[in-house]
């Protein structure tokens, strides 16, 4: 049998080794141009028997083009963002939607954190500060007020917040509290 009576039988054949495959690459082959455009890379094959084949294979992504963030994604996260949505209930909704990560995972509080970050985004504590509002240990310090009573404040509605975290970062205005405590 020749090598050109059964090409593929051979090549496919799981007794020939990689090696032997690449001897027999190099009998059909002379050589290959390659020229690496924009969009695409262009081949010239020019075979041993005289002849040439030119081909146009399109350009894979990146790898780390496959890993970002959906564009759809970044928008729900933007949006949220604009409407003091702490990060774990950011990944519940895009969860919620069926959305995935460059990656194909669900999205966690701590894979939005690091999305904000990455991307340059103001993070939801910065965008409440710039409304004026403070961190809770700033009203602890500034009112003398304990933990407890802010609690109940807030729990009653008395004073406005913002709660960024899980963790209970909660966020209120000072004014809110001048006001309440001249009562």
């Amino acid at each position: 049998m020749t090598l050109a009576d059964d090409f593929k039988g051979l090549w496919m054949n799981p007794n020939v080794s990689n090696e032997e495959r690449k001897r027999m690459i190099r009998l059909l082959i002379e050589n290959v141009l390659i020229t690496q455009l924009d969009d695409h890379i262009h081949l010239v094959i020019r075979f041993r028997a005289g002849t040439t084949r030119e081909l146009d294979i399109q350009k894979g992504k990146k790898s780390y083009e496959t890993w970002r963030t959906p564009e759809e994604a970044m928008e729900i996260i933007r949006n949220s963002l604009d409407n003091f949505m702490p990060s774990s209930q950011i990944a519940q909704l895009l969860n919620s939607k069926g959305l995935k990560t460059g990656k194909n995972l669900s999205y966690t509080r701590i894979l939005v954190e690091s999305i904000i970050k990455t991307h340059k985004l103001k993070p939801l504590s910065q965008r409440i500060t710039d409304l004026g509002f403070v961190p809770q240990k700033e009203i602890l310090q500034k009112t003398g007020l304990s933990r407890k009573q802010i609690r109940k404040l807030r729990d009653s509605g008395i004073i406005k917040n913002y709660k960024t975290t899980e963790k209970t970062e909660y966020f209120y205005k000072l004014e809110d509290f001048s006001a309440y405590m001249a009562r």
